[in-house]
């Protein structure tokens, strides 16, 4: 049991990825097996189920979940939800296919350059963002943001959220994911 108590703590400070595993680890411990398959776990009094269960569902609550849902173009992108909130992470794929008909503002939030996707707009490093809110559109208009590798940009599109944000995409995996991808890298511009 403590190792339960261990893991759910952890998915909650370490996010969605954790909390997920929080899910399969209390449902394996109320009986339900990986896969659909239900067993009876008769080691464990029903109480201690029942607490379990709930604090998993608490924990995947208390981690905003994530959705995937089908936007405009019909590209999917997963709702990342921030306090009363949410941005979208999205693949490079759709960001390739949005770059042909482009209607956003694309932002490389990197502290050093290290090149960037064709089409950039603005180079605001995470931690200038609120200091230069004026570069930015309105609080409505379409703001996609990159990094590196997605982590940075992750944390500056729930900054922009915080700050009232409504429309923010983040490229999940940044320049390494767009790279995979089969996507080049520019260096010709920079900030």
């Amino acid at each position: 049991m403590a190792s339960i108590i261990t893991t759910i703590g952890l998915g909650v400070h370490y996010g969605r990825l954790a909390c997920t595993a929080v899910w399969v680890a209390g449902s394996w411990a109320a009986g339900v097996a990986a896969k659909g398959v239900v067993t009876l776990n008769t080691h464990l009094p029903r109480s201690i189920l029942v607490a379990v269960a709930t604090a998993c569902v608490l924990a995947l609550v208390a981690c905003g979940g994530g959705s995937t849902t089908n936007v405009s173009d019909g590209a999917v992108g997963t709702r990342v939800q921030v306090g009363d909130g949410a941005y979208f992470d999205i693949t490079p794929q759709t960001l390739k296919s949005w770059l042909g008909d482009k209607d956003f503002l694309l932002v490389n939030v990197l502290a050093s350059y290290v090149g960037e996707i064709e089409s950039t707009d603005k180079f605001i490093p995470l931690n200038d963002i609120e200091a230069r809110l004026n570069e930015l559109p309105q609080r409505d208009a379409k703001i996609v943001v990159y990094c590196r590798s997605g982590a940075t940009s992750a944390k500056a599109a729930r900054e922009l959220v915080r700050l009232g944000y409504s429309n923010v995409w983040n490229l999940r995996g940044g320049m390494i994911a767009w790279q995979q991808a089969g996507y080049p890298l520019s260096s010709a511009g920079g900030p």
